[in-house]
């Protein structure tokens, strides 16, 4: 990876991110409005917008109950692995969480081409977040993490 890529690891908060990405949907939206007759889409977005801000706000509550850090940009503070509840069935409910906000204003917008914005996030998130905690809660957690990697999927 060259370097300015590796300088853009931990540096992004992620409510960052999602802000672009949503600025980007509604972008996209604005220069080509090309609205998508979908009655499907209009009635997922509430539910989508409930889980998209539940996920973090339990998965914050999660690391906060066990007193760890949930600094995106110092995993290296984490001082314990957080396995349990939400973490038991994705390793990042928060960014999945992320995820869904933008899913649902895809479905409130009506407009496919909004997806752009998911597509962005999630390769972001993955290459620049996510993949660097990887590595260091492997360091710091080895054989644990590693087990806990293989019984747990990263997003679904």
């Amino acid at each position: 990876m060259c370097e300015f890529m590796k300088g853009l690891e931990l540096k992004v908060y992620p409510l960052a991110v999602l802000m672009v990405c949503l600025l980007l949907n509604q972008l996209i939206v604005w220069v080509l409005p090309l609205h998508t007759d979908i009655v499907l889409l209009e009635k997922l977005w509430p539910g989508l917008l409930i889980c998209g801000l539940g996920l973090p706000a339990i998965g914050v509550w999660q690391f906060n109950r066990v007193a760890t850090t949930v600094d995106p940009s110092q995993p290296n503070k984490s001082q314990q692995l957080v396995t349990h509840g939400l973490y038991a069935h994705t390793r990042n409910p928060m960014y999945l969480g992320f995820l869904l906000l933008l899913l649902a204003q895809v479905c409130w917008l009506g407009q496919l081409a909004a997806l752009t914005g998911c597509v962005v996030f999630v390769v972001y998130i993955q290459l620049f977040q996510i993949n660097p905690e990887q590595r260091l809660l492997k360091q710091m957690f080895g054989e644990q993490y590693n087990q806990y990697c293989q019984r747990v999927r990263p997003w679904l």
